[in-house]
């Protein structure tokens, strides 16, 4: 939910200074592929796709969504936004991302819920279940949170790694904080550098 306003109020902006937004949805395969075009017919085309549950789920291959990027995006396209959480970025990721943002202006947007950064301190168990393979565990999250913490900076710290040696652009959201404010920034500040 808090990804589908995010891409719509970027989708309204865009198409309000009266550019072109395409799209696609990718997991381990590619869905709603749909070229640029403009105006608010097109928009609210997209908005009814961002809000079509059965476009969510599965397991995410970032890699093989940049692969089809680079062959299918007409020659015209200039900009293009990923919004992902990128749990599924790997070393293969820098050279592709690399390529790409050489190719086109690419600005990535992650979002992440508090939860793939932390557990909650609560007494008892909780139940974690894979959203690639449905496989759950019971966990109790005070024995579990050193371990889950590191495995997510670990995590997080090979996106940047992999990030920093592209020339994509980069902004961090959670999910426990509203987007309006530090978006607003993020476009300031990436137009204040490309004037």
């Amino acid at each position: 939910e808090y990804a589908t306003e995010l891409i719509a109020a970027l989708s309204h902006l865009i198409i309000n200074t009266n550019d072109n937004i395409g799209f696609f949805f990718f997991s381990d395969a590619i869905s709603n592929y749909i070229e640029p075009g403009r105006g608010m017919k097109h928009f609210y085309f997209f908005v009814d796709l961002l809000t079509n549950t059965s476009n969510y789920g599965g397991k995410s291959d970032f890699n093989m969504a940049l692969a089809f990027a680079m062959e299918y995006f007409p020659k015209n396209v200039d900009s293009v936004i990923i919004v992902s959480d990128f749990l599924s970025v790997n070393r293969e990721t820098e050279k592709r991302l690399s390529l790409f943002s050489s190719l086109f202006d690419t600005t990535l947007i992650q979002i992440r819920d508090p939860l793939d950064i932390t557990l909650p301190d609560i007494q008892g168990e909780i139940a974690l279940e894979d959203p690639e393979t449905h496989q759950q565990i019971l966990i109790n999250p005070k024995i579990a949170k050193a371990s889950y913490e590191a495995y997510a900076r670990e995590r997080q710290l090979l996106f940047k790694s992999v990030i920093t040696k592209t020339k994509a652009d980069f902004l961090e959201l959670t999910t426990n904080k509203p987007f309006a404010e530090p978006l607003a920034i993020f476009l300031k500040e990436r137009g204040e550098n490309y004037t």
